[in-house]
């Protein structure tokens, strides 16, 4: 791994813990447990191999400010990143025709996004869709998530929280949408400061 030899020790910890989340989340897959029940031998080939993809591309990133920027938060990022592929709700969607329920809901699904003018609209809809079905938008002005640290990759799933709790087929995120899910973040670890050298070696 290459920076500077301050950061080199933190980052290397934050890649391990980063291929430790990928290691759970495999092992998750395989025994069928959680929200991976169900699943058709294929389409536990084909997520094992979404979850393999996107863990070679993260760990041969060799700069170590990478880590420090992008993951410090590696467990809960992990899963995120995983359920945003649209291979993976694909997956979803067709367990869900397998085992219909009566009383289900289909599920609201994350179709994309568009910027104007400083306001990133992240969509959301049903599946199947068609000219009577509705499409959700989450509107977030860019501001507002540089103001409160939130990246552009976490806007879908600050999106997806808000709905989950009232939806409307357009809502604006406020300080307090943003406030709401900086407070479910797990709390970073202190990052130890650089070990200073002994008086005596400086005088040497």
């Amino acid at each position: 791994m290459t920076g500077p030899a301050t950061q080199l020790l933190w980052a290397d910890q934050i890649r391990q813990q980063v291929e430790i989340s990928f290691d759970r989340l495999t092992s998750a897959i395989l025994a069928g447990t959680s929200r991976y029940k169900s699943l058709e031998p294929a389409e536990v080939t084909s997520l094992l191999s979404v979850v393999s993809e996107h863990r070679n591309k993260i760990l041969s990133v060799t700069e170590a400010s990478y880590f420090l920027d992008h993951w410090q938060e590696p467990v809960d990022r992990v899963q995120r990143l995983i359920h945003a592929d649209l291979r993976w709700q694909t997956i979803v969607e067709s367990r869900a025709a397998r085992h219909p329920r009566a009383d289900a809901v289909v599920p609201v699904r994350y179709m994309g996004f568009d910027d104007a003018k400083g306001v990133r609209n992240f969509r959301f809809g049903r599946l199947p869709s068609g000219a009577s079905t509705p499409v959700y938008t989450v509107q977030v002005a860019v501001q507002l998530l540089l103001k409160h640290g939130i990246s552009f990759q976490d806007g879908p799933s600050m999106c997806s929280a808000i709905m989950a709790n009232g939806m409307a087929e357009s809502h604006q995120v406020t300080d307090e949408d943003c406030l709401a899910f900086v407070a479910l973040r797990p709390v970073r670890p202190e990052r130890k400061a650089p070990r200073k050298k002994a008086a005596a070696e400086d005088s040497v």
